[in-house]
């Protein structure tokens, strides 16, 4: 739960179908014996948004009460706090279940923007996108940088301008955005506007 496709791949094998939904989101769907496993995926992150599992056909299909045995081929457990499970119902057979969507918690990541390079007077801008989002754009001395603690579906991307030069010789600028301690983007000029974004 919680990982980017890449390492679902990298577990279970490349999926038998992909289907490029929209812009922002995509689904894969592996299948063995009788065992169906969807995977929703966002695009920028490639972060999975829902599993969806399903373990039996309508004919086969477990009355409410028994439903955890649907969870068996995935190594799953009911009431795991990882988790949030919404039971998917036989399409001719009320309170009997097929399957289940599986919904990984939400999470919150520590987030660090950095602004560095030359020592210079730098008109930086970074913008985050999420609930509660937040724009800022001002003038600071490199090097410069800011943490912040972001929701899983957050958005950021920063951009620094060269304002003025402090030092002599070749001036240029580095930005770089990193989660939870590893850099994710990073952009590099000299003398010129460097800019980067993520969505975690």
């Amino acid at each position: 739960m919680g990982k980017n496709i890449d390492d679902v791949e990298k577990s279970i094998g490349k999926p038998q179908n992909r289907n490029m939904g929209t812009i922002d989101v995509n689904t894969d769907t592996w299948q063995k014996e009788n065992v169906t496993l969807t995977a929703t995926w966002k695009t920028g992150s490639r972060r999975v948004t829902k599993f969806q599992l399903i373990s039996r056909d309508s004919s086969s299909a477990l009355r409410e009460g028994e439903t955890a045995d649907l969870l068996l081929p995935g190594g799953l457990m009911p009431n795991n706090p990882a988790y949030t499970i919404d039971w998917i119902e036989a399409s001719n057979r009320p309170l009997f279940y097929v399957g289940a969507d599986i919904i990984p918690a939400p999470k919150s990541h520590e987030v660090e923007i950095r602004v560095g390079g030359s020592s210079a007077l730098a008109q930086i801008a970074y913008q985050i996108t999420s609930a509660g989002g937040k724009n800022e754009n001002f003038l600071a001395a490199t090097p410069w940088d800011t943490k912040l603690t972001l929701p899983y579906d957050a958005a950021v991307s920063v951009s620094a301008d060269l304002f003025k030069a402090l030092g002599k010789g070749t001036v240029g600028l580095k930005v770089e955005i990193l989660v939870d301690g590893k850099v994710v983007a990073s952009d590099v000029s000299p003398g010129n506007t460097v800019r980067c974004q993520y969505e975690l």
